[in-house]
């Protein structure tokens, strides 16, 4: 190609900027070079440009297309040098605006930053008290507790309540800004009253609801800076959910301190935990100073403190508390300062990581108060000094190469953003992409947010995943697909080990009890190291690892830098313009039961866009935290897009609904829109692209506007007249026992689906088939008794097993196998494939190969494979669909003969349970099957014979249960789950349609992906290098050691009969062998990081587990099985 570049370099830019393109192109002008260039060449003098950078560099790039038209390919260093087309200014003019102030106007700034700077000069006030002193001490007793009965917020809170008893907010400001006239014995009478110290709202002498709404707000602000208000998850009578609006009356200690009621407590500790031995920090000079400082701020604000409402206005509530966090988080990591310190005041507020006193307590609440107004002035500068993605052409135009049939439609979906791009950043976007499988919807997606960014603000935005493979896979393909820098993208991933091992290769639901053990590490924060450092603060979840340029260095004087200075991971997350990531890092955004952890997701909603791929792929209990993560999104100002050819009307209702409901108030409290403004929609696939404004006022609007586009494109999917999935449901052979049945049905299956679809070279015929099966204990048991049959002459068959519980070594092997093997879009490439062309050299006889892959639900979303037939132990109807998307998903071959078996009867019905399509699946005592629950009765014939996404999409009206067909059941659990119809109590809705968010209380009971509590086991080598489970031994926190284990014990062998194979080698030491000298590292270290796996933790249980190299770590199947 040929290209021109142009410098608007300034100061030593130039000169480095000349001596690199001068390497690569000729100088034609003093500031202008053209040359003819590959695209690798390209991108290399990019990259150069980008190392060398700074402000001063700006330097642009027009790929030259015909004699009388140029394009603008990128831009590097001061984007603000060139127009939108590259073109430079020959002149400019200047006008008094704030930059940073952005179109979001801000309106309700200065009110988060006077709420976040009063709750800070008073949030750490209850550390005073004797036992919190006593625990921060050196010298602190070894048997005494590191938890008090009253958490120290609580203590502030009351001392705040106190303070402000029987005062108008003028009274108590003008107190503020003259504190010296504070009495402070009144405060600690006030504080003696037991009924007083224990209550909320209710049966107090100061009501939290009698206080005006400002005052209620820094007096929230104190006691939530934590954590939100939580129940304990031990009180048998639990809050109900039909009666949200009394929670706050029943409030009182245990909802912030549940070990007052869990643990037992003397008269003396009580009364130490509100005694303060060196009084409180209203006598700190230092802090009075600050205090007239802020005091002073305020007043001048006193119409607009008045005018704040508590129940309408949850945005400033969230803002504030989300400064105070990140000031109070911010100033615990710094070193004391002795200027902010009154001498005469004695307390302190916590210790450095040496147990050794570090801030005192009137410093500490000093300068939290100070940074988080500062901080919350400089928020808006924050956000627009993150990185915005440069000028994209890919983005903007499409691949050069691409094929026409997804281009065309991407391409459409580009022109109406485009068009819809102004309604859409003004009053918000909630869009969804239902293009089929292998349309290109993840391309299509950056493209679509790309072309809705703000044009002054720049584009940034999050994806958001389920599965951790496909995370890393979604962001490397992104960035080779868009040409995009090392520094435009961050993949984060919850494992390192995972990450590096892709980059070289290039659960179900628990019971009450194991909530309740889960819960246990919630509840008991108090007792961690940080806590008893009195620094809980700095509690943020490190335990992620992103994909990023370690290379890029951040502008040391940015307020990123200078906000998260020793948070490098949170750099990189917030630096990026796309993050891509499993949606577990976004949802704290909303949670608020660990306060740390709500920093950085909040702050990436408040900066980007959001797209949710696959949001249908989530069970019904994580729909709540689902639909709040969309609530948020419209809160904070961003875009949404969903992405997925199955979404049912449910959610897609369900999602647009809280999304209005979040925008609503954006609108109001953000940018002072009086009345409701219509939220810009749009709808997109394959075929067509609409869309549409709709307010919340509007009846039904976005239902009919949805049902609209899924009649069009059911009429459309109806038309397609090739058939590339087939499917019949066979019935189970009977035999002695369930398992027998189960393997025998499946046995005569595998070999009729292999008659019927089988590629051949002329002298042999293989084919490669998957067998999904519901949970791991089943498939483990069905693939002893298949690969212990004997074949016929004629008949190889090749086992491999494929679920969630091998290491990861073993796993990355295994998916590294078959992502290789199943890439068939060059149908004749599968017979040089070293796995096949081995397996048939060792039998070369034999003329029929079938290549067998037993699996769980791993093998369906995610998984770019491509098989000849697939054979279904049901669960539930998107699970055929997702199924029945990897047949023919490469080679696009037409199909006259079923190649999807679905088995007429899954394990469980096979037992006997009365509840079957569960775990995974939708079906429960509630929402249930009644009589004959055989496929066969609950599947229609048009169904399921060539299936699509039709009965996932379709609108269906909901009925009660119980139900006769398996897609009434499903439609019908998301209307009741996402949209509370039947009268459902536990529902999404509640969240946005009750005054809940002062609490963390439904965010407990409606928690994102709840599963067991689990253990961590290693397989490593012991002294005499025989591979054996250990398992940390952490009751030393400081020196942790590995012990040996039997909960893990090796399986016997497997019996393996005439003709049947292990596919693959899965010897682990040959595999730690492969991976230390791929990554280069010592052997030793290889299994400590990549041979981790971990299982349930059954509380005085007998559960046995076993482990064999073929079929991984599992448990036997018992008369009373347990299903994983």
């Amino acid at each position: 190609m040929l290209v021109t570049f142009i410098s608007q370099c300034e100061k030593k830019a130039l000169n480095r900027t000349r001596r690199i393109l001068d390497a690569f192109a000729n100088r034609i002008g003093d500031n202008v070079w053209q040359t003819a260039i590959t695209e690798d060449g390209l991108d290399t003098v990019k990259k150069l440009l980008r190392q060398s950078a700074t402000k001063s560099t700006a330097v642009s790039c027009h790929r030259v297309r015909t004699r009388q038209r140029s394009e603008l390919m990128w831009v590097v260093g001061n984007r603000k040098k060139f127009g939108e087309q590259g073109l430079v200014a020959v002149n400019r003019t200047q006008k008094d605006v704030s930059q940073w102030q952005d179109n979001k106007h801000w309106q309700n700034l200065e009110l988060v930053a006077i709420a976040s700077a009063i709750a800070g000069l008073f949030h750490d006030f209850g550390k005073a008290n004797t036992l919190f002193q006593a625990k921060l001490g050196p010298q602190k007793h070894k048997d005494s507790k590191n938890y008090e009965p009253y958490r120290h917020e609580w203590v502030s809170l009351k001392l705040f309540k106190a303070f402000v008893f029987d005062k108008t907010l003028e009274t108590w400001l003008d107190l503020v800004a003259n504190p010296s006239q504070i009495e402070i014995t009144p405060i600690l009478e006030r504080t003696a009253d037991i009924a007083f110290r224990n209550n909320f709202n209710n049966n107090s002498p100061i009501t939290f609801n009698a206080l005006d709404d400002f005052t209620k707000l820094v007096a929230w602000l104190i006691v939530s800076h934590h954590r939100l208000l939580v129940y304990p998850y031990f009180v048998k009578q639990q809050p109900n959910l039909t009666a949200i609006s009394t929670w706050i009356d029943d409030c009182d200690i245990k909802w912030n301190s549940p070990n007052f009621i869990k643990e037992q407590w003397t008269d003396e500790q009580m009364a130490m935990n509100w005694h303060f031995p060196y009084g409180l920090p209203f006598q700190s000079k230092t802090w009075q100073k600050k205090a007239r400082e802020i005091a002073a701020i305020a007043k001048k604000s006193l119409v607009s403190l008045k005018g704040f409402v508590w129940q309408d206005d949850i945005l400033t509530q969230h803002l504030a508390r989300l400064m105070l966090m990140k000031a109070d988080h911010y100033y615990c990591s710094q070193e004391a300062q002795a200027y902010f310190q009154d001498n005469n005041y004695q307390a302190y507020a916590n210790t450095d990581s040496d147990r050794q006193l570090k801030q005192k307590l009137d410093e500490h609440n000093v300068m939290v108060g100070h940074q988080a107004y500062h901080f919350s002035h400089a928020l808006p500068k924050f956000l627009n000094e993150l990185p915005k993605l440069d000028y994209n052409r890919i983005l903007e135009r499409g691949l050069d190469n691409a094929d026409p049939a997804l281009s065309q439609w991407q391409n459409r979906a580009v022109l109406l953003c485009q068009k819809i791009n102004q309604s859409s950043n003004d009053n918000g976007f909630f869009g969804i992409n239902m293009a089929s499988t292998g349309k290109g919807k993840t391309f299509a997606n950056a493209r679509i947010m790309y072309a809705l960014a703000n044009t002054d603000i720049g584009c940034r935005f999050s994806v958001a995943l389920g599965l951790r493979t496909l995370t890393t896979q979604t962001g490397q393909a992104l960035q080779k697909n868009l040409h995009l820098e090392s520094d435009d993208i961050a993949t984060l991933i919850g494992s390192k080990a995972i990450l590096k091992l892709l980059n070289a290769n290039n659960i179900e639901q628990a019971d009450s009890k194991l909530l309740q053990e889960q819960q246990q590490l919630l509840e008991d924060l108090e007792r961690t190291a940080l806590a008893m450092r009195g620094s809980e603060s700095l509690e943020m979840d490190d335990d992620f690892d992103i994909e990023f340029d370690d290379d890029i260095e951040i502008d040391k004087n940015s307020l990123l830098k200078k906000w998260f200075e020793k948070e490098p991971k949170y750099q990189k997350l917030l630096y990026a313009p796309i993050l891509v990531s499993t949606i577990d890092y976004l949802i704290p955004a909303t949670e608020g039961t660990r306060g740390g952890r709500q920093i950085a997701p909040m702050l990436r909603l408040l900066s980007g866009d959001l797209v949710l791929d696959e949001p249908d792929e989530f069970g019904l209990n994580d729909l709540p935290a689902l639909a709040r993560l969309v609530n948020w999104a419209g809160l904070l100002g961003s875009k949404v897009l969903l992405s997925s050819a199955t979404i049912p009307p449910a959610m897609a209702e369900a999602l647009f609904e809280a999304y209005s409901a979040g925008r609503q108030i954006y609108q109001r409290i953000m940018l002072g829109e009086k009345t409701p403004t219509p939220i810009t929609c749009a709808w997109f696939d394959e075929f067509s692209a609409k869309s549409q404004e709709i307010t919340s006022t509007e009846k039904n609007a976005f239902t009919k506007a949805h049902k609209q586009f899924i009649d069009k494109r059911i009429e459309r999917l109806s038309q397609d007249e090739t058939i590339l999935r087939k499917a019949k449901i066979i019935a189970i052979n009977p035999s002695d026992t369930a398992l027998d049945s189960l393997s025998h049905t499946i046995y005569q299956t595998l070999l009729e689906a292999h008659q019927s679809h089988y590629q051949t070279d002329g002298k042999h015929c293989i084919s490669l088939g998957v067998i999904r099966f519901a949970n791991i204990n089943p498939l483990v048991a069905v693939a002893e008794q298949l690969i212990a049959k004997d074949n016929p002459d004629n008949y190889c068959i090749h086992y491999c097993v494929y679920h969630s519980q091998f290491t990861l070594a073993s796993r990355s092997a295994i998916e590294e196998r078959l992502d290789r093997l199943l890439n068939r879009k060059q149908a004749e490439n599968i017979w040089q494939q070293p796995e096949i062309h081995s397996a048939i050299s060792k039998n070369p006889s034999a003329k029929h190969h079938i290549f067998v892959v037993l699996a769980t639900s791993v093998c369906e979303v995610g998984r770019d494979h491509d098989y000849d037939w697939a054979i279904a132990e049901p669960s539930s109807m998107r699970s055929l669909i997702q199924l029945a998307g990897r047949l023919q998903r490469h080679r696009k071959q037409p199909v006259t003969i079923e190649n999807l078996f679905i088995l007429d009867k899954n394990f469980k019905t096979l037992k006997g349970l009365d509840t079957v399509y569960e775990k995974p699946g939708f079906e429960t005592k509630i929402y249930c099957l009644a009589g004959d629950k055989t496929v066969s009765s609950v599947l229609e014939q048009n169904q399921y014979k060539y299936i699509s996404a039709i009965p996932s999409i379709q609108l269906i009206k909901p009925t009660k249960p119980p139900y006769t067909n398996l897609v009434d059941l499903e439609q019908s659990s998301y209307w009741y789950r996402l949209i509370g119809l039947g009268n459902e109590p536990n529902n999404a809705k509640l969240w946005w349609s009750s005054p809940i968010t002062w609490a963390g209380e439904l965010q407990r009971q409606q928690p994102f992906r709840l599963s067991s509590p689990d253990m961590t086991l290693i397989l490593a080598p012991n002294s005499q290098d025989k591979l054996v489970w250990k398992i940390r031994d952490e009751t030393n926190y400081r020196e942790p050691k590995l012990l040996e284990s039997n909960l893990i014990r090796p399986s016997d062998d497997v019996v393996i009969g005439k003709n049947s194979f292990e596919w693959f080698d899965n010897n682990a030491l040959n595999r730690y062998q492969m991976i230390a000298e791929m990554l280069a590292i010592e052997l030793y270290k290889v299994p400590y990081i990549y041979g981790e796996v971990n299982v349930p933790y059954y509380h005085k249980s007998d559960t046995q587990f076993y482990y064999h190299p073929f079929l991984g770590v599992f448990s036997e199947l018992k008369e009373n099985w347990s299903i994983r």
